[in-house]
């Protein structure tokens, strides 16, 4: 995720690729990083289900990028949440 390896539509429409840049979870019509790891509807139930979409969303609605929320999040959360975050990732 820090190094913007992971294929979102977006990223392989910016390489090239003809694909459509809608969400194959909720067909959201941009497909990018924030939106596969915080906005869509399917990441939201799995914050939730690990107990941390609370701390999640209040960081993603302060910062400017989705690797900043990462960051803020392992240096802020409990080693309990904080371990629950990296599973995700």
């Amino acid at each position: 995720m820090c190094r913007d390896y992971l294929s979102t539509h977006i990223r392989l429409q910016d390489k090239g690729v003809q694909c459509s840049t809608n969400c194959v979870s909720c067909n959201s019509n941009h497909e990018d990083l924030t939106h596969i790891i915080f906005e869509c509807p399917f990441a939201m139930q799995v914050w939730q289900m690990t107990g941390i979409w609370s701390e999640v969303n209040y960081v993603f609605l302060v910062t400017n990028s989705g690797i900043d929320v990462i960051f803020s999040l392992l240096q802020n959360l409990s080693h309990e949440h904080a371990q629950r975050l990296e599973v995700i990732f």
